[in-house]
């Protein structure tokens, strides 16, 4: 006789594969985002509304659109001055903006604390279980919105097989402490805190394998078609409206149909302290990916668009302005790859790179040729199936971890 759980096991994964296969459809994706649309825009008219209010007769003048576009500016110029201290590692955290680990969690492993700008990264450390003189050592890097809890059972493959293993927390997600303030939550504190890691273990000669915004320069509107696009913009209304109200869970179900309410409810566990709090980061890097096409990133440098900006708050145009930067760091990091720049940094990337996607990821599948493109062909190792992993999506990790772990070990002897 079934449990209550297994129940719920059964009813969640039918509803969810009935979902996903509704959602294959880009007519009824299509459909969807048109009818989120209008509540999102609703919900953010709401939030400028009484900034809007306050400053319109500035709009009426020359001196006061003046100071509308001096007051852009000047916000701009504080979130690039955040991005950069935290880039350099010279920001500190105000202790009152951010949030300690709550210590809950259903997977006891050994953690160990980095300090990032004044406060604590958890890096899970797991030595191999045999010695060889051939060890290998491997750093893992979660997505958005996991944590390194979705390594669990590659870990355990790989630490089985003699690696040495670090799985990193990034800040605002898991075990790590959890910045409150979106300007304060960007992907330059991301690099500063993999160099730190790097740096406090002394690591040399490890390989990477890293998970969606762990790993790779975002999708651009030019890489992937309608049919994607559609599910971007859904995920992107959907976290608009009800922002940390819409629960880990339903994305992980999506994502990956099959996930149990046991390891659902692990995902959710470093986050039950405070809901609105502790989801900042989920929340900033679900809004930050740039997925506006550039010509609307370019004119924010108009005097028109920059009255606009300073009118309704510029504060509110934080995710845009991160999504400009990410857009122009997006162009570099793939001319870094293509080998266009000729320093230093070029000639050290990485001579071999796995490429690994699920064969029914309903997000990004058609990226796959674009990553083997800009990264090389030369450098990239083809396992079996030519990097598609069948009977997976989005978290492979979760349908296909000993598959994975075998990519890694492939990829490390090749």
């Amino acid at each position: 006789m079934l449990g209550v759980t297994a129940l719920e096991d059964v009813a969640l994964r039918q509803l969810f594969w009935t979902l996903t296969t509704l959602l294959h459809s880009t007519l009824l994706r299509l459909l969807l985002a048109i009818n989120l649309l209008p509540v999102y825009c609703l919900r953010q008219v709401i939030s400028v509304l009484p900034i809007a209010t306050r400053r319109l007769p500035l709009l009426l003048t020359r001196q006061g659109r003046g100071r509308l576009i001096s007051q852009t500016e000047q916000y701009r110029t504080y979130e690039e001055e955040i991005a950069a201290k935290q880039h350099d590692g010279s920001y500190r955290f105000t202790p009152a903006n951010v949030l300690p680990w709550n210590g809950k969690t259903s997977w006891p492993v050994n953690r160990n604390v980095v300090e990032v700008c004044g406060i604590k990264v958890r890096v899970t450390h797991t030595k191999p279980k045999t010695t060889s003189d051939k060890a290998k050592t491997i750093v893992l890097l979660h997505g958005n919105p996991s944590w390194s809890y979705i390594w669990r059972r590659i870990i355990r493959h790989l630490t089985a097989v003699g690696y040495e293993v670090f799985a990193i927390d990034w800040l605002g997600h898991g075990t790590s402490d959890k910045p409150v303030n979106a300007p304060e939550i960007s992907f330059e504190l991301h690099m500063h805190t993999l160099r730190r890691v790097i740096e406090q273990f002394d690591l040399h000669d490890f390989y990477i394998a890293a998970h969606d915004w762990g790993g790779f320069f975002p999708a651009r509107p030019s890489d992937i078609s309608m049919h994607y696009y559609l599910l971007y913009w859904i995920w992107f209304f959907s976290t608009g409206i009800l922002g940390p109200l819409l629960p880990d869970s339903f994305v992980l179900r999506f994502m990956a149909p099959n996930i149990s309410v046991k390891t659902a409810r692990a995902y959710s566990a470093p986050y039950s302290q405070s809901m609105f709090k502790t989801k900042a980061s989920i929340g900033r890097f679900s809004h930050i990916v740039p997925a506006l096409p550039d010509w609307i990133y370019d004119i924010r440098s108009t005097d028109s668009w920059r009255v606009i900006e300073g009118w309704l708050g510029p504060e509110h145009f934080t995710n845009l302005n991160a999504q400009a930067s990410l857009a122009e760091r997006n162009r570099h990091v793939r001319g870094w790859w293509a080998g266009e720049f000729d320093d230093k940094n070029s000639r050290n990337a990485p001579e071999k790179v796995m490429i690994l996607f699920g064969r029914e990821d309903p997000l990004l599948p058609e990226f796959k040729p674009v990553l083997e493109q800009y990264i090389g062909v030369s450098r990239v190792v083809r396992p079996a199936d030519g990097g598609w992993l069948p009977g997976a999506g989005h978290y492979p990790m979760e349908q296909k971890p000993k598959e994975i772990a075998c990519c890694i070990a492939e990829l490390s002897e090749a």
